[in-house]
């Protein structure tokens, strides 16, 4: 063997066992985390719908009779702790995801990418008016790069908020997902001239070492 050969051999040894104790270490984290266990004990599809009942509770954002959008529904955690919060007269709520996602009670499904060309119309058919609260959990798939993962994320922040600004009703309410970086406080502040009320949250369910934080905007304030 070459010493080429065994370069490539060894490069690929080193990322295969970098690649086993990224897993053993997610499987550890899994293992140990409460949110895990309680999300399988009461039937949640994922453990993040505890970071949306923990921001409900701190904002009250859900309440019954609203019409809601879920953007990124998939596997439909969010949208589980949702139709809970807002049955009553009228509530509607629309998850659209490019992922399948299996059925849920009361929700109407959409399988389509967000930035396809029909999205908003099939989004119009369905939600029948505007939406009262408009909630995004979206994440891109992780690089482990700190950077790259942001700026994927912030184009899919670009991309919610331009669901909001068609779709929501004035003095509603925008739930959206950033990984903490450089782009951050431009999004803030453009948050701000659509919003009474912009203010950073990260839910206790949420892990310490991630990168994540939720933007809470209420109030919506159309253009006029």
């Amino acid at each position: 063997m070459g010493n080429e050969d065994r370069t490539y051999v060894n490069n690929k040894m080193r990322k295969s066992k970098s690649k086993s104790k990224s897993s053993k270490g997610w499987l550890d984290r899994q293992s140990k985390d409460r949110y895990v266990a309680d999300s399988k004990k009461i039937g949640y599809r994922s453990r993040s719908a505890f970071k949306l009942n923990q921001i409900d509770d701190k904002f009250r954002l859900l309440m019954p009779g609203q019409k809601v959008l879920d953007l990124g529904s998939s596997p439909g955690g969010w949208s589980q702790v949702i139709t809970k919060k807002i049955q009553g007269k009228g509530s509607r709520l629309i998850a659209i995801d490019r992922t399948e996602m299996l059925p849920i009670s009361d929700v109407i499904f959409i399988n389509i990418d967000l930035d396809h060309e029909l999205a908003k119309q099939k989004i119009r058919e369905k939600l029948d008016g505007l939406a009262d609260v408009i909630v995004s959990d979206m994440s891109p798939n992780t690089t482990g790069s700190g950077t790259t993962d942001h700026l994927q994320i912030m184009n899919l922040c670009e991309l919610a908020l331009g669901l909001v600004l068609e779709f929501i009703k004035p003095g509603g309410a925008f739930v959206v997902k950033i990984f903490h970086g450089s782009d951050t406080p431009a999004f803030y502040q453009k948050l701000r001239g659509f919003f009474t009320n912009v203010r950073y949250f990260k839910p206790e369910a949420s892990r310490k070492e991630s990168p994540e934080i939720y933007l809470i905007n209420q109030g919506f304030l159309p253009k006029k």
